[in-house]
């Protein structure tokens, strides 16, 4: 284990914490991860330790995937930790064991989650990293670049991952959704981009033939534990390997797949299915902290950018464009309206100005009528634009105020827009 990094010694601390709570809870289920502070701080401070190595230049939207990934592979761990120190709770008669007897059950346990694993995932979680970031910067140009594998070349390098040492292919190819490295824990190999020019392109499948051998290692249970390893992190937009031993393997709508199951014990299948259960309820939880991190940031960027007494003034050939937007008056409104994409949503708020010169005119609605009365006294008409940027639809809408003043109110995704109704295409009379 890292002795230097604080990180790694506030992870042991709240470990001993909550396997103290664990014992005198008597009990641990998966909604406790997100309750209990004790549960809670081992999954914030492992959570701390993932995130850490993200400290490289990517694309926001990137960031906001690698984020996510470790806050539930970190949750999803923790949920393991927590649920095999649960079965040394009782002893083999069924009575409740005193903390002392539990506590020297659970400290190799502990060694084995909060040394030995969390240093071997720690470093894969750097070498991963990098790889995601080197994939997103990488020319999709095929004939004028190619990509190579490179190993560390000195002695610890595995036999079979020298083999794939010098491996030269175009970015494109197949080779690389599997066998980007890094191809197993503790590996150090790396990818550089190379000009077309100055290689030789290697046998596509001689080059996959190599990339299965070196993430070949056959079990006690006859498995394959190093497959895990075949994925790409930039591509996939994830750390850890998808299919990692905490991650369920039979999950469908949070719940049990039971096709193909049939005949498997009782008890494996009740804790697959807390696992499904924790999954779902990790990545509701990383959505909503994103978009909190996302929103914060947004608020943070208004005080700098946006004079509090009018607003951002624009003057642009949007069409019903007339003076100026006043963004400010809106700007909560933005920041917490539910987009599918918030991090792609704040970068469109964030350069408001120049995505509007861009937009596309939708069309114009009266105020919605409530009961006899209109749900926004201060709104004439609505105007509604779309801004179309990386594959992802922002529909911008846009109140209309009596005294002639465009005020953005919201930028919603396809689904929040299409809850919109009495769009028409006509210019308004007023």
């Amino acid at each position: 284990m890292s002795a230097e990094n604080p990180l790694f010694k506030a992870i042991l601390k709240a470990a001993s914490n909550a396997l103290k709570k664990l014992h005198e809870k008597g009990n641990y289920e998966p909604k406790d991860l997100l309750e209990i502070p004790e549960f809670k701080a081992l999954h914030d401070n492992t959570n701390a330790l993932f995130s850490s190595t993200i400290q490289f230049e990517v694309s926001n939207t990137l960031k906001a995937y690698l984020e996510k990934d470790a806050f539930v592979f970190s949750g999803l761990r923790t949920h393991a930790q927590l649920a095999d120190a649960r079965s040394y709770l009782k002893d083999e008669k069924g009575n409740v064991r005193s903390y002392n007897d539990f506590e020297q059950k659970v400290l190799k346990l502990n060694a084995q989650y909060n040394q030995n694993y969390l240093q071997a995932e720690y470093n894969f979680a750097i070498q991963s990293g990098l790889s995601a970031e080197k994939w997103e910067t990488f020319s999709d140009d095929d004939k004028r670049y190619y990509l190579q594998y490179r190993t560390a070349k000195d002695g610890k390098v595995r036999d079979s991952h020298a083999a794939l040492d010098e491996t030269t292919l175009p970015k494109s190819d197949p080779f690389w959704s599997s066998y980007m490295p890094p191809n197993g824990w503790n590996c150090r190999c790396t990818t550089v981009e190379v000009l077309a020019s100055d290689y030789t392109k290697d046998d596509s499948a001689e080059a996959i033939a190599r990339g299965e051998k070196a993430t070949t290692q056959i079990g006690k249970n006859g498995k394959n534990k190093a497959e895990m390893f075949r994925f790409n992190p930039g591509a996939e937009k994830k750390i850890f390997p998808p299919k990692n031993a905490y991650t369920p393997k039979h999950c469908k709508g949070g719940k049990v797949d039971m096709s193909g199951l049939i005949g498997v014990a009782s008890i494996v299948l009740s804790l697959e299915d807390e696992k499904c259960e924790t999954k779902k309820m990790l990545e509701k939880e990383a959505k909503i902290r994103q978009v909190i991190i996302e929103r914060n940031k947004l608020k943070e960027w208004a005080k700098k950018e946006i004079p509090a007494d009018k607003g951002i003034e624009i003057i642009t050939k949007v069409p019903f464009l007339e003076k100026s937007y006043l963004f400010r008056a809106a700007i909560g409104k933005i920041a917490t309206a539910g987009h599918k994409n918030p991090s792609e949503k704040f970068i469109i708020v964030r350069n408001i100005k120049n995505e509007l010169k861009n937009a596309k005119y939708i069309g114009w609605a009266e105020d919605r009528i409530i009961n006899g009365v209109k749900k926004h006294p201060d709104v004439d008409y609505w105007k509604y634009y779309l801004i179309e940027k990386n594959n992802i639809e922002h529909y911008v809408c846009v109140k209309k105020t009596y005294n002639s003043i465009n005020k953005i109110y919201s930028i919603e995704d396809k689904n929040g827009f299409a809850d919109i109704i009495g769009i028409k295409k006509e210019n308004p009379i007023r």
